[in-house]
């Protein structure tokens, strides 16, 4: 099964071109200092979000409302990969 390359996206598309602007004119020492902020901001919302009882039960509720559909996926990729293999070994009669 031939897979279609997607176009590789921009990482940095999301952010708007002021900000890009803004951190082009900084100087090397201003660039750390605001990646230093900008780390501490996401360690301190990492922290929280984990330290967050009720995103954990929204969390694992998710997971067992979508494990039905996770393994009937799971055994639609296993069955193709067999049959591909049983063509494959068939030398695609």
């Amino acid at each position: 099964m031939k897979q279609i390359k997607k176009d590789k996206k921009d990482r940095f598309e999301d952010l708007d071109d002021g900000f890009k602007s803004e951190v082009q004119s900084m100087k090397v020492p201003e660039i750390n200092n605001k990646i230093a902020e900008w780390a501490k901001l996401v360690e301190a919302t990492t922290s929280t979000m984990k330290a967050d009882e009720d995103l954990a039960g929204k969390r694992e509720s998710a997971k067992l409302a979508a494990e039905p559909y996770r393994q009937d996926i799971k055994m639609a990729k296993l069955r193709i990969a067999y049959a591909m293999q049983v063509l494959g070994d068939r030398g695609s009669e």
